[in-house]
């Protein structure tokens, strides 16, 4: 149709994980942030010339950051309340999607859309799909950075090909998420690092030009931010958190970088303070939004067996994409009786065992596992299909064949440390004891941070 956008995905194995995480995060009753909800429309084939092609709809009714037609300059017709409610909607998609797992990695003036709502008439910003993050954290192919070279991070100037770790993929979509702040606070349809090929330069390729831009401004940033507070009217100035916020997205090295997740924390503290000054305009940016996790659609919290059809729309998640969603607090887990024994806990280990509500292991097609290793009292244990939010991992059993069990603490069940490994190796024990295989195919990784 003529409103709708067409994305396309390279085979039917990556078409299907997009499909899965679209309609289950970016339908109009998901439990996504609103820049993510309602872009959305369909998943469908369509039969070229002696091939399939596997494509995604998704409505075209808001333009294109890149053609807004914005004059640079201080004038901003929608005014500085709407402003501040478009980086906040950038914020807090990109944030959802980390919190998933799911780095975007093509957060530039297209994918990044603006216009009025259909219901309100307010401006809002919304992000078209999830890039990347599907096939590199579910199908784990390596993945080509689109040659927008104006809104990739300076660490990737140099090359192109991206495969994990997924720390570093969060660290360059921190990068374009900046810019695009950066293009809103300055109302330009520009990248400020957009440069062409200049041969008489020595600049033989965009990607060189960029860099060399890229050079340019950090050679005097305080220039940089003070040109872009003109452009905004002195709005970039006149609020403390968009300053923290850019200055910490556009660092240089990605290690110094602030994380798209601690730049929407900064901003929503802020944004109850202007609600109360009456300067911001839109809903609330502070909503508790559900966890990631808890996808709504696949049922209430009790356990989900292998092979039931609720589960099996839920979305796959690697091993290294697991511990970071469980590290975020993304996610929650349901407590249950695995395996019986008399003994109490995972085949009667005493140790309290269950899944992730919302994720699954392609290894074994369910949900992840975890159990919860320390308890500092029998009192404290959750019982069979309480539902708990994870707190941190603990470490990881790793399993050959991929049926790796995750070591976690959860809300309201402290842990005592020095309880952990003793715990660790009767739930070892066990599992080998009521499963076909032996101990040196089991191995626990003890874990501190990433």
């Amino acid at each position: 149709a003529a409103t709708d956008l067409i994305l396309e995905a390279e085979d039917a194995v990556v078409w299907r994980e997009e499909k899965r995480e679209y309609e289950a995060c970016f339908a109009d009753d998901a439990t996504a942030p609103e820049p993510l909800r309602g872009v959305y429309k369909r998943s469908f084939t369509a039969a070229d010339v002696g091939t399939t092609r596997f494509l995604h709809a998704f409505d075209a009714h808001y333009p294109a950051l890149a053609d807004l037609g914005w004059a640079d300059g201080p004038e901003d017709p929608a005014g500085d309340a709407a402003t501040l409610c478009l980086v906040r909607d950038l914020l807090d998609a990109t944030r959802f999607l980390h919190e998933r797992g799911l780095p975007h990695l093509s957060l530039n003036g297209q994918y990044v859309r603006v216009g009025a709502a259909n219901a309100t008439g307010r401006a809002r910003l919304k992000v078209v799909g999830c890039g990347a993050g599907p096939k590199l954290v579910a199908t784990r192919r390596p993945f080509s950075l689109p040659e927008t070279w104006a809104f990739n991070a300076p660490e990737t100037l140099d090359g192109v090909l991206i495969q994990s770790n997924l720390k570093a993929l969060f660290r360059m979509d921190a990068w374009s998420v900046g810019v695009c702040v950066c293009m809103l606070l300055r109302r330009s349809g520009a990248s400020p690092f957009g440069a062409t090929a200049d041969w008489r330069a020595g600049l033989f390729t965009d990607r060189d030009a960029v860099r060399a831009r890229v050079d340019d401004v950090f050679a005097d940033f305080s220039a940089f931010l003070d040109e872009t507070n003109a452009r905004s009217g002195g709005l970039f100035f006149r609020h403390g958190w968009l300053v923290e916020v850019v200055l910490g997205l556009l660092r240089r090295d990605p290690a110094d970088r602030l994380a798209v997740t601690r730049a929407a924390e900064i901003a929503r503290p802020a944004a109850k303070r202007e609600r109360r000054r009456g300067t911001v305009a839109g809903p609330k940016t502070d909503v508790a939004y559900l966890p990631p996790g808890e996808i709504g659609r696949f049922g209430e919290g009790r356990r989900t067996p292998a092979g039931d059809a609720r589960a099996a729309g839920e979305p796959y998640r690697s091993l290294e994409a697991m511990v970071n969603i469980a590290e975020s607090g993304a996610c929650s887990c349901v407590l249950e009786d695995r395996g019986g024994g008399g003994g109490g806990g995972a085949w009667g280990s005493g140790v309290p065992y269950g899944e992730v509500a919302g994720f699954r292991n392609r290894a074994d097609g369910d949900r992840w596992d975890v159990f919860l290793p320390g308890l500092t009292e029998g009192d404290d244990a959750p019982p069979p299909g309480a539902r708990r939010t994870v707190k941190r991992v603990l470490g990881v059993v790793l399993i050959k064949g991929g049926n790796h069990k995750l070591a976690v603490e959860v809300a309201g069940a402290p842990v005592d440390d020095a309880a952990v490994l003793a715990d660790v190796r009767k739930f070892v024990d066990a599992y080998v004891a009521n499963h076909p295989t032996s101990a040196n195919r089991v191995r626990f990784l003890e874990y501190d941070a990433l």
